[in-house]
């Protein structure tokens, strides 16, 4: 399970990064999540891919010593695509489900009415490297 959560972080963080430089680049919040997941789909399944292709031959080793190896690879091959469908279909749609409390937040506490990339941490980060 650590192996896992250590790939999907991995998966997370660059999925994350290319979306806040997105979004300080200027576009929109569902033109920056569109376009992360366009530009950040190669990465994210190629690693995916060669990890659970050199977990392959330890899966398929008839060897006694391997025995005891062969379920935890199968569980991290099968958890990482798991993981990597996590990180393409989940990851965005929760970008989005966060944008929409934070408004809720913004507009109770304080009564304003930001757009969506005002929201954003990326874009209040920009704010405070003018200062």
């Amino acid at each position: 399970m650590i192996a896992l959560i250590g790939i999907l972080v991995n998966d997370s963080l660059v999925f994350i990064s290319k979306f806040n430089k997105n979004l300080k680049e200027g576009l929109k919040l569902d033109d920056a999540i569109q376009d992360t997941g366009l530009t950040r789909f190669r990465p994210i399944v190629l690693t995916s891919i060669t990890t659970i292709a050199g977990l392959a031959p330890l899966i398929f080793e008839k060897e006694l010593q391997a025995q005891f190896l062969i379920p935890m690879a199968i569980a991290i091959a099968y958890g990482l695509i798991l993981a990597t469908l996590l990180t393409l279909v989940f990851l965005p749609a929760f970008l989005k489900v966060v944008n929409k409390i934070r408004y809720i937040k913004e507009w109770v506490f304080t009564g304003k009415k930001l757009n969506n990339e005002e929201r954003e941490p990326a874009i209040k980060e920009l704010e405070y490297e003018k200062l």
